[in-house]
């Protein structure tokens, strides 16, 4: 009867020639000339960690064969901005609580801000003793805005009306931060509680 650490050693052996086998199957199949979703205006793909595993199949060739910006170039900030919105969806906590939040300046702004242009505040007086608002995801409204309460592409700290929107959504004392790096490379203008 083989050892315990006989019998790991064999199953890893076993595994290591699968894996080299499918390996090899995968690397004999050509490549298919696909375009990726994001370039008809879809999200990227969940394999696409970056917009690099995009840009060369989207972006325009010149005729001695380089890249030249054109409409591949907007499609590709398109899909960053898709994908940056997506990720701070993400990372969000929508403004849901106890009572009706409905009402007031703003408040379906940060619904927007939190899940879209689709997004809509709903309140369930049945839940909890002063009732229940939350704000419920609705796919985005087409030609609605992207970004909310003051935020935005690039540097929108001297954007008109845009501190007001802020400290309409997050109060007196709210602020406009702009962070060059942020939606690979892009910029964008942040609305920050105090």
């Amino acid at each position: 009867r083989p050892s315990q650490p006989r019998n790991v050693y064999l199953i890893m052996v076993a595994f290591t020639a699968l894996v080299g086998f499918v390996l090899a199957v995968l690397s004999a199949v050509p490549p298919t000339a696909s375009t990726p979703s994001s370039a008809t205006g879809g999200e990227l793909r969940g394999s696409q960690g970056s917009i690099g595993d995009v840009e060369p199949s989207i972006v325009k060739r010149n005729s001695s064969g380089g890249n030249q910006p054109g409409e591949g170039s907007a499609m590709v900030t398109d899909a960053i901005k898709m994908r940056f919105l997506a990720e701070l969806s993400a990372q969000a906590r929508c403004e849901d609580g106890s009572g009706d939040r409905r009402v007031g300046d703003c408040k379906e702004e940060l619904c927007h801000k939190c899940l879209g242009s689709g997004a809509e505040l709903v309140f369930n007086p049945k839940h909890g003793p002063d009732g229940f608002t939350t704000c419920v995801y609705h796919p985005p409204l087409p030609d609605a805005p992207s970004t909310f309460c003051g935020e935005s592409f690039g540097d929108g700290r001297n954007t008109a009306g845009a501190l007001s929107k802020c400290e309409c959504c997050f109060g007196d004392g709210a602020r406009l931060e702009y962070v060059s790096y942020a939606a690979d490379g892009l910029g964008y203008t942040y609305c920050r509680r105090e």
